[in-house]
This record gives C-alpha cells, structure tokens and sequence, in this order.
C-alpha cells in the first residue's frame, strides 16, 4: 500500500487503488494524485496512463507544462 492512510485515501479519490502496483510506480515515477486530473493536450495524466503512456513521459510533460506557464 501506497503511504499513510490520508495518501492512501487521496489516490482512491484520483481514480487509484493504493493496493495496485501501478500507483506504486506512478509514485515513484514523481506524479501525485493531484497530477493525475491535470490535462495534457485533450487528455487527463490518468487518461494518458490508462492508455499506455509511461509514467515518465507524463511527469516531463508535466513540468514542461509548468515551466511554459511560469515563463
């Protein structure tokens, strides 16, 4: 299971069972249950994820996104 029982609870709100392995590596990866509402193109993180891209991928177009908006 993914942290402590609030963090647990904060990826079944985002669409994640804690229990499935996949949280682990979108974890690990860097994305946060809140990243996976943000929207990529027409597309939401767990959108993308669920569609095969890797949880990499997403975490660099993630902070390619917010380095855009910050400039």
């Amino acid at each position: 299971m993914i942290g402590d029982v609030r963090e647990a609870e904060a990826w079944w709100d985002a669409g994640i069972s804690p229990l499935d392995q996949r949280a682990l590596d979108y974890r690990a990866a860097g994305l946060t249950p809140d990243d996976l509402a943000k929207w990529l193109g027409p597309l939401t993180v767990l959108e993308h994820l669920r569609r095969g891209s890797a949880p990499a991928w997403c975490v660099a177009r993630l902070a390619r996104q917010r380095r855009d908006a910050a400039s």
